[in-house]
């Protein structure tokens, strides 16, 4: 429909672009990396790291106070002086490094602190500049483009809960990521 409502075309058009697209998949091979470590992150904790309701608690209400910090504070800093595709590189680096970490190395609550601190800011960096890079990347359409920018997260969270469990459950894993 055009007009007020969803432009299929300018949908497909923004999923042809190149740098849509590539924009697209990193999102989504970071997405359901998150969507997996986020749907089973409580179970590890209790199982793995003898974390209590009361630690999780504090410990997601922490990753709140640096989201927003981060985004009030850090992106325009780093966004400032590196380019988008430079920073976007570089935060999935950093979670790379904080996921392995994390799956190798991590056994206590205060061993959590050491590599949570590092994946909310870069996974709030990265979200924020993944955003604003498929605003531009989709000049046209800036609107669509955010648009499936946030259906891709939406996909991973439909998708990410469901292989993060059964790999939890079935793989015998510690750390989902």
């Amino acid at each position: 429909c055009r007009g007020g409502g969803l432009d299929m075309a300018a949908v497909w058009r923004l999923v042809r672009n190149d740098s849509v697209r590539s924009l697209l998949v990193y999102q989504v091979c970071i997405g359901v990396g998150f969507s997996m470590h986020h749907s089973t992150f409580s179970m590890v904790a209790a199982d793995n790291f003898n974390m209590t309701a009361a630690n999780l608690g504090v410990l997601q209400s922490a990753g709140g106070v640096l989201a927003v910090l981060a985004n009030t504070l850090l992106v325009g800093a780093i966004t400032r002086r590196f380019a988008e595709s430079t920073t976007l590189c570089a935060v999935a680096c950093v979670i790379a490094a904080c996921f392995l970490y994390y799956s190798s190395f991590v056994h206590s609550f205060h061993d959590v602190l050491y590599v949570y601190v590092p994946l909310v800011l870069a996974s709030t960096v990265m979200y924020t500049v993944a955003t604003s890079a498929f605003s531009k990347a989709g000049s046209d359409e800036p609107g669509t483009a955010i648009g499936i920018a946030h259906a891709s997260r939406s996909f991973c969270g439909l998708i990410g809960p469901t292989m993060g469990g059964y790999l939890y459950r079935f793989g015998e894993l510690r750390a989902l990521g």
